[in-house]
């Protein structure tokens, strides 16, 4: 699926560094799928109480 490097590098008080390279390597052993969703069931209603209200960042009746 993917794999992360990181490097580290470690440098001593006379200059003197030495780096390390980690891997990670992510494999999926349980790929996903849409049925391991628990849908909710549908909703519907009449009684709407008018014209929503829309902002950036929210929304209102």
């Amino acid at each position: 699926m993917g794999r992360i490097q990181r490097t580290f590098t470690a440098t001593d008080q006379s200059g003197q560094a030495r780096t390390c390279v980690q891997n990670i390597n992510i494999t999926d052993t349980d790929p996903f799928s849409l049925n391991d969703i628990t849908w909710p069931s549908d909703y519907q209603t009449s009684t709407c109480g008018g014209v929503p209200g829309y902002s950036k960042y929210s929304i209102s009746l």
